[in-house]
């Protein structure tokens, strides 16, 4: 019932029976959606159910993986707070691309609307484009969805109430009823709008399993023909086909989360998390902080990334440059695809967000190893970091480390002895020099 939600190792044993092994997921549809995986089969129908077998996990995933299109460089979205009540505007855009230029390759625009002006202004400046859409979603108190549309295209959770993300039931997404195809075609009649605007590709938002108002995962219609999971599969599968249809250089990105990696039918799928997290979410950009690890994601890259269908995009956001830069030179196989970003910001920071956003993509100042390679450090501001236990750092370049007050304690060295607990600012030169 659910399209290769997981592959199988068959192994045999000692009383010649077949024991099968499932690579494990972290979402689960939970049956909510009443969907049944019986087959009501009458006197004379037949039938098939195929089984392959291969030689290993990496096998299984190539084999069903899809012929993606070839991407690499590095992208950003332009994610503002308030981009369902406005939009930014030929200004602003031109602005963001001006600065882009010689930086980025790709663009995520995510707007309300789909405006066939965005796109030219930063192809002008040899910046391609992808379009934000939710997959199986729209955006509600916004022109997306009317009051008729939530009734025609949403569905209820469990307990009855409307189904919406990324809570039930009141929240700004409507989980759309994607297991009819009529309301499958919203969104692929969307993605396919796109690329006559222009775009070069769409990128594709969202969890394809979002709890509901009782807590369990899925709509509740009891005639539903297929689960929620396969009918994300099955949407996926169509946008993919019809924008490369639309246009066979497009590209179709989707975020990764344990279910769309496996599927391998996006061009690439999006891990915006590598060997980072968030320390403090603040809601201003400025003030969010990060901690980042030289061993957070190893066992990702070397057991599960090889398991992935498609090309893989590796992400790391925050405010300092020299903490995205650490975490990006943290991972071992680089696909050539990468992402960054701060979180969103406000238009009236949009100035601030431009220079903290090119700095991520030009900052040559970074750490290099860490020893014990356990240990994390968190980083604030610009400069700002604090290790979680004493450790010996290397850095790119030779900088200069000074107190939090900006006091210089070492001057212009490539490798420095940190205090746990103990913060510091790491500076391209002492202050006065």
């Amino acid at each position: 019932d659910t399209h290769e939600l997981t592959s199988m190792r068959l192994a045999a044993t000692e009383d010649g029976q077949v024991r099968t092994l499932l690579l494990a997921h972290r979402y689960y549809n939970e049956g909510a959606d009443a969907a049944t995986p019986d087959l009501d089969l009458k006197a004379g129908d037949t039938v098939e159910l195929c089984i392959t077998v291969h030689d290993s996990l990496a096998d299984a995933t190539r084999a069903r993986a899809a012929d993606g299109r070839d991407i690499s460089g590095t992208m950003v979205q332009v994610a503002y707070r308030g981009w369902t009540a406005t939009e930014y505007g030929e200004e602003e855009y031109a602005r963001i691309a001006d600065a882009l230029q010689g930086h980025y390759d790709w663009v995520i625009v995510r707007e309300i609307g789909i405006h066939d002006w965005i796109a030219p202004i930063f192809e002008r400046r040899g910046i391609r484009t992808m379009a934000y859409q939710y997959l199986g979603a729209l955006r509600r108190y916004s022109d997306q969805v009317t009051e008729a549309a939530e009734a025609t295209l949403g569905m209820p959770g469990s307990g009855g109430a409307l189904y919406t993300a990324p809570y039930s039931p009141d929240a700004p997404w409507l989980l759309a009823d994607i297991r009819r195809p009529e309301v499958r075609e919203v969104f692929v009649r969307r993605a396919v709008a796109a690329m006559e605007a222009g775009f070069d590709g769409i990128f594709l938002d969202g969890s394809n399993f979002f709890a509901d108002d009782a807590g369990r995962r899925g709509g509740d219609v009891p005639n539903a023909e297929h689960s929620l999971a396969w009918a994300h599969h099955k949407l996926l599968s169509e946008i993919v086909a019809a924008v490369h249809e639309a246009d066979p250089e497009a590209i179709v990105g989707v975020l990764g989360n344990d279910y769309y990696d496996a599927l391998g039918q996006a061009d690439f799928v999006l891990k915006e998390r590598m060997y980072f997290g968030w320390d403090e979410f603040a809601r201003g950009f400025a003030d969010r902080k990060t901690v980042v690890g030289a061993e957070l994601d190893v066992r990702f890259e070397m057991e599960e990334a090889p398991l992935v269908g498609t090309r893989l995009a590796y992400g790391v956001k925050g405010y300092s440059s020299i903490a995205v830069q650490t975490a990006l030179h943290f991972i071992r196989e680089p696909t050539g695809l990468w992402y960054l970003g701060t979180g969103d910001h406000t238009p009236e920071t949009l100035d601030e967000w431009i220079e903290v956003i090119v700095a991520h993509a030009t900052e040559d100042l970074y750490v290099t190893a860490i020893d014990p390679p356990d240990c994390r450090l968190h980083f604030g501001g610009r400069d700002l970091l604090w290790p979680d236990a004493d450790c010996h750092i290397e850095l790119s370049r030779p900088a200069c480390l000074a107190d939090e007050d900006g006091t210089c304690l070492l001057h212009q060295a490539t490798e420095f002895e940190l205090e746990a607990n103990t913060r510091y600012r790491l500076l391209r030169e002492c202050p006065g020099e």
